[in-house]
């Protein structure tokens, strides 16, 4: 059975904007195709694309506590943020799924990002679960940064990671502040659940293809 059965989303795949990318392996796995994929997208847009998501998850262990969700899915964001910072183009942006803001290798990871763009943000969709650790990094404005590529490639080859920046009171502050505020929240949600006054709402998903004329 090839990958392509197993695919999600059939109906996207077969849009005509749509490219799937397998890798040279044929497996969709980015832990080993992650170079062939950035040579794929910029032999077809060689000055890279505007624009970049990554939403990359694991279902089997998107049932363990928010702290270890954190460690367990490191190897993929970091992964992730390097082909997406490979594949924008210079003065474009990217957005990427990332989970816990508190151990030490996310707070350098960020660090080191963030030196790639002009600005960024981390944010918590309002449809995503309140009582979840579920997060997203925006960079907006992509800088020359191959000094941070490299560094993020040789924690991706050597495997391996060491406390490799000195730190940053910036960025500690600033996920410390988007932590509280995302705890708070929780709380307050939390109380809510308790005393039976939260309401699942009902999202449409189709709005965002009729916003932006995919259909």
């Amino acid at each position: 059975m090839k990958i392509q059965d197993h695919d999600w989303y059939t109906s996207i795949r077969n849009r005509k904007r749509f490219v799937p990318f397998y890798g040279d392996d044929n497996s969709g796995d980015i832990f080993t195709n992650y170079h062939s994929f950035v040579s794929f997208v910029l032999k077809n847009e060689t000055l890279g694309v505007d624009y970049v998501v990554a939403d990359g998850g694991d279902k089997m262990k998107l049932s363990v506590t928010n702290l270890n969700q954190e460690n367990e899915f490191r190897k993929l964001i970091t992964h992730e943020f390097f082909m997406s910072i490979s594949c924008v183009k210079n003065g474009g942006n990217i957005l990427v799924k990332i989970f816990g803001t508190v151990t030490k290798f996310m707070k350098d990871l960020l660090t080191l990002v963030s030196c790639c763009f002009h600005k960024i943000a981390i944010v918590k969709p309002s449809a995503s679960r309140n009582l979840n650790a579920e997060k997203y990094f925006l960079g907006f404005g992509k800088k020359q940064c191959r000094k941070e590529l490299d560094l993020l490639l040789k924690i991706i080859e050597e495997n391996t990671y060491n406390s490799f920046l000195e730190e940053n009171n910036n960025i500690e502050k600033y996920l410390t502040d988007v932590n509280v505020k995302l705890i708070e929240s929780q709380i307050y949600t939390s109380k809510k659940v308790v005393n039976k006054e939260e309401k699942t709402e009902n999202y449409d998903l189709t709005k965002p293809y009729k916003l932006w004329q995919l259909k």
